[in-house]
């Protein structure tokens, strides 16, 4: 997988987590899962009409700092939350790849947001 299909289908995936988790929090009535809810809707609210911009790791160049940043906190969460299938070796050594292929695109982009930074002072 390309690290311009990656970063499209964890957004993606991400996005589903979101939706998941909004959908479960606002069955409840309690406050702790009001605000679990409403997070997860401005996120959504947020990524969603992002992802329509986002073709792959180039197109993340067009986006201003704060959306940037938005990105890299997404994908920073969604790898948190990623799991290695471990069902077999050929399908953990694969989910293990994916992850790592993950880290890197996070790296780079912290890299490169820490270089602008720099640029900007």
């Amino acid at each position: 997988m390309t690290d311009d299909e990656l970063l499209i289908k964890s957004l993606n995936s991400y996005l589903k987590n979101v939706d998941s988790e909004y959908q479960y929090a606002k069955q409840f009535t309690d406050a702790d899962s009001a605000e679990i809810a409403e997070d997860n809707l401005e996120i959504r609210d947020i990524l969603k009409p992002m992802l329509e911009d986002i073709t792959g790791i180039e197109s993340l160049n067009d986006l201003d700092d704060e959306d940037y940043a938005f990105v890299y906190e997404c994908l920073q969460a969604y790898a948190e939350s990623f799991i290695i299938d471990g069902r077999n070796e050929e399908i953990k050594k694969a989910s293990e790849e994916e992850y790592n292929q993950l880290m890197e695109i996070i790296s780079e982009m912290e890299a490169d947001f820490m270089y602008d930074e720099d640029e900007d002072e």
